[in-house]
């Protein structure tokens, strides 16, 4: 598939000057320059900036560039043109398999956190990137009903769906019926009737609208969604049909070997940054914040810069 002219050319801004090589790092007056790639949206942004703090706290002079495209940033990550991305594990395994095989191989994305991992570090290893700790957040789509709508019915889980033994329709994705995550999954795995699906997105305001207004019962979201818990119910998946979404930073391997310092400092995150703390985050920056303002200020009240 070729890329669209935008993304060939935002990414061409990013790169353009960035002869920096892997071994000895580009210094300037402020430090090492370090520069962060990832996916356009606020959720991402935000993780980004949080790794742009403690690296700045580290000594190092970041940059943040959302390119918007896994398959753009994955090859100027693997030549060492940019140093660091924020991405999660079973996406970017995926991502890095496909590179591999065009797609042919077995799926290599997982519920399983450490299956996922190890299978992004073995895939990792061969493109020359590593991952580091990923995080305990998660950033990926879920299953949301109303709050009045959850306590109606006793619903806390998707097997509590499924036990409820009546017909729900569902607003998701356009491609949810040709995904094992999505419809098939629900009735698979879950057990959960599906009355139809209406195409309306995940985490849209048409979903949303979808759901409070009683047209749908069930929606995908996002996990990271600022409704989730201010109105809508996420229901856990308890038997782990959604793949494991741990964000985790994806470095460069030849860099990272002269730069021990940068692993420590991303690490710092991993055993602090949640799911709920992303979701409070998300919401201040769809209400006006910008993305590095509220990652500093999270950073500072924990205690990690």
């Amino acid at each position: 598939m070729r890329a669209r002219p935008l993304l060939v050319l935002l990414l061409a801004s990013l790169l353009a000057g960035a002869a920096c090589s892997q071994g000895a790092p580009d210094r300037t007056s402020a430090g090492p320059r370090v520069r962060i790639v990832g996916q356009s949206f606020t959720e991402a942004d935000v993780v980004s900036q949080l790794y742009r703090a403690l690296l700045d706290r580290a000594g190092y002079t970041a940059t943040v560039t959302p390119v918007g495209a896994r398959d753009l940033y994955l090859a100027a990550l693997e030549s060492g043109r940019v140093q660091v991305a924020a991405d999660t594990v079973s996406a970017t395994a995926e991502a890095l398999q496909h590179r591999t095989t065009g797609g042919a191989a077995q799926q290599v994305a997982s519920s399983d956190r450490t299956a996922a991992l190890g299978a992004l570090t073995r895939l990792g290893a061969d493109a020359g990137l590593t991952p580091l700790r990923p995080t305990r957040a998660e950033l990926k789509s879920g299953f949301a009903v109303t709050r009045e709508f959850a306590t109606r019915h006793g619903l806390r889980t998707l097997s509590d769906l499924g036990r409820l033994g009546r017909p729900v329709a569902l607003a998701a994705g356009p491609d949810c019926n040709e995904r094992p995550d999505c419809a098939d999954g629900l009735a698979g795995v879950y057990g959960v009737h599906l009355s139809r699906v209406e195409p309306l997105g995940t985490g849209t305001d048409d979903t949303r609208a979808a759901l409070t207004s009683g047209r749908v019962q069930l929606g995908q979201v996002a996990t990271t969604d600022g409704q989730v818990g201010h109105g809508l119910v996420l229901l856990n998946d308890d038997r782990h049909l959604l793949h494991a979404e741990n964000v985790v930073p994806i470095v460069n391997t030849a860099w990272l070997r002269t730069h021990a310092r940068a692993r420590a400092a991303m690490d710092r995150l991993a055993g602090v940054l949640t799911t709920d703390d992303l979701r409070t985050m998300t919401a201040r920056v769809n209400a006006g914040r910008s993305a590095r303002t509220v990652a500093r200020a999270y950073l500072e009240g924990r205690g990690l810069i």
